[in-house]
């Protein structure tokens, strides 16, 4: 029983970690389409 609480909060952590990750990414490519906007202008 503790086996698969503990395996579901690992997988709810590896899933949080993974969304995190994958804002950030595009946050940080909005940052840099933004920035390349402004130099070519």
């Amino acid at each position: 029983m503790g086996d698969t609480k503990v395996r579901a909060r690992a997988r709810l952590r590896i899933i949080d970690t993974l969304y995190y990750n994958n804002r950030a990414l595009k946050e940080l490519d909005y940052l840099t389409e933004y920035n390349l906007l402004g130099r070519l202008k």
